[in-house]
């Protein structure tokens, strides 16, 4: 399912925030956040959105001589220490009509960084307990 969000609309980030809260950024669900202008792509209110680590939302900016900027946003772990990317993900020129994307490397290797991510795991460790 494909979902687009003008970011600039009256009440457009409570929405957002209560579709992460739902876990409706999951990887099935593919979202376009539609921006205006280069200060909302850097906005530090995306800090404030549960965006997830296999979340597929791109960030979509018009910018100069009619070229789309696209950047792929994602939380390395939002819930403890993790961090909030937006990597440049490709560009569209609407004049030629083409779409250079940089999709050389698969989701999970693009996001390969993952500094602050908190790994949770437990191990079986099985020995023969003596008495004395």
């Amino acid at each position: 399912m494909l979902y687009v969000l003008f970011y600039n609309c009256h009440g457009s980030l409570e929405v957002l925030k209560k579709v992460a809260e739902r876990n409706r950024l999951k990887y099935r669900n593919k979202w376009l956040i539609i921006l205006n202008s280069t200060e909302d792509l850097l906005s530090t209110t995306w800090e404030n959105v549960a965006f997830r680590f296999d979340s597929d939302v791109k960030l979509v900016l018009w910018s100069t001589n009619n070229i789309v900027r696209i950047y792929d946003v994602y939380n390395t772990g939002y819930k403890k220490n993790g961090s909030l990317f937006r990597d440049y993900y490709g560009r569209w020129d609407e004049r030629s009509d083409i779409l250079l994307v940089n999709d050389s490397l698969r989701r999970y290797h693009r996001k390969s960084v993952l500094s602050g991510v908190v790994l949770r795991s437990s191990s079986v460790v099985s020995i023969k307990i003596h008495k004395i």
